[in-house]
């Protein structure tokens, strides 16, 4: 195509006027969201906790990606243990490198996950990942893990466990649990 300085009029006695073009951008505020990691941290996750901590920086594209710039702070990220009985896991969010969780305060966001992740195979075998996370938001927001969930921010729950869910009714039946989630941005 030539450029536009040397294209010249057709030759003609109707003038010739461009129509005015006009185009409208909506541009969406980001949505802040709150992402917590549920690993199980039994005997048999020694794998799978390693390839999560080794594919985490797949995920943090998404934050902290070129196409990302944006997002600023509206992102957290936060790990706990399907382990209900050992005190210091028990739906408490897991620290590394001084933060309880991720966000874009953190100057290397994929480092700090991979030692959070990496939360060894010594936990309960009775992997109570649904009871972690209500722990962790319900009981422990505004204590140990206060500052992680926002009531703006979207709620992700990624459980990663090679079990079946064994919280049964405590703290929360699953019915009770699915009904607390639905009811917990109205």
């Amino acid at each position: 195509f030539p450029p536009l300085t040397d294209v010249k009029p057709p030759s003609s006695t109707v003038p010739y006027e461009p129509e005015p073009l006009t185009e409208l951008f909506t541009v969406a505020e980001p949505t802040p969201t709150d992402a917590l990691f549920v690993i199980d941290n039994s005997c048999s996750m020694d794998l799978e906790q390693a390839f999560l901590a080794a594919n985490f920086s797949v995920f943090m594209e998404h934050f902290t990606g070129s196409n990302a710039s944006d997002l600023g702070d509206a992102w957290h990220v936060g790990v706990v243990s399907t382990d209900m009985e050992k005190p210091d896991q028990m739906g408490m969010l897991q620290a590394a490198g001084g933060n309880r969780f991720i966000d874009a305060a953190v100057a290397q966001p994929v480092a700090v996950f991979s030692e959070m992740a990496n939360l060894g195979t010594h936990g309960s075998a009775d992997e109570k990942g649904r009871a972690a996370a209500y722990t962790a938001i319900e009981v422990f927001g505004d204590t140990h893990n206060a500052g992680f969930y926002r009531e703006e921010a979207n709620l992700a729950l990624i459980f990663i466990s090679d079990e079946e869910d064994q919280s049964g009714d405590s703290p929360i039946a699953l019915v009770e649990f699915i009904s607390w989630l639905e009811n917990l941005k109205s």
